[in-house]
């Protein structure tokens, strides 16, 4: 640790096409010259790929990052999964269809005892014909942290979201959320 040694490595394989892989190592360690100690000194190291589809009117998602936070003596693990997709056309006429979903769960865990693991996810759409737009979503969280000293907690958080929009005319709209 304090090496000063910091490296951000990339490969994308098939850069061009509508389905491509990333994989990255990073490792990050901010020199501070002002800092008292060097006990505050981070390093963040991370690993991962992400994998990707485009092509009209589909696109997808899919990555993994395992990353590693070392302060002092303290040493964080997190590992982390997310996925996207969405089904995205544009009709004639000014019409439109968009469906999209994300799932991203975490775990991490440190060498104090602490542990959890959240989640995230959320699914939208985007109907347009004539004048009227629809837009929805509906998301969901989920964050749990268990430690050895004080228990668990964690908290749950659930949202749903409409809006419709219509158009009276030239420059006329009405919005309903």
């Amino acid at each position: 640790q304090d090496s000063g040694l910091e490296y951000d490595a990339q490969i994308t394989l098939l850069p061009e096409h509508p389905y491509n892989l990333m994989i990255f190592a990073r490792r990050v360690e901010p020199l501070v010259r002002e800092r008292a100690s060097t006990l505050l000194q981070a390093v963040d190291t991370s690993f991962g790929a992400l994998v990707r589809y485009r092509r009209r009117p589909w696109f997808g998602s899919a990555g993994y990052t395992d990353n590693s936070i070392e302060t002092g003596r303290d040493i964080t693990h997190i590992r982390k999964l997310d996925m996207s997709g969405q089904y995205h056309r544009e009709m004639g006429g000014g019409s439109l269809v968009s469906f999209s979903g994300t799932f991203a769960p975490t775990r991490f865990d440190n060498n104090r005892g602490f542990s959890g693991d959240s989640s995230e996810a959320t699914l939208g759409n985007v109907l347009e014909r004539g004048g009227l737009r629809l837009a929805s979503n509906v998301s969901r969280s989920d964050f749990e942290q268990r430690s050895k000293i004080d228990g668990s907690y964690g908290s749950t958080q659930f949202q749903v979201r409409e809006q419709l929009t219509a158009a009276f005319g030239k420059g006329l709209r009405a919005r309903f959320d």
